[in-house]
């Protein structure tokens, strides 16, 4: 067996895939921020997105339509 091996050979068969994790809490003005750790390929940073607290129920029902529809 060969120490060679090239990803590129097999790229979109993989049987498992990386996930970044994603983290949510309460900046100090108590809106969601949902965070998700940077991609050391494809992004130098963390990716973020804040949701006002008076929009968070707003977003899980939408969350929650998308899942069941699928």
């Amino acid at each position: 067996m060969s120490d060679e091996f090239d990803w590129a050979d097999f790229d979109g068969d993989e049987i498992v895939r990386p996930a970044s994790r994603v983290v949510a809490y309460l900046n100090p003005n108590c809106d969601v921020v949902l965070r998700q750790e940077r991609d050391l390929v494809l992004n130098d940073e963390d990716v973020w997105i804040v949701i006002p607290k008076e929009r968070v129920s707003a977003l899980i029902k939408k969350l929650q339509a998308l899942t069941e529809a699928n």
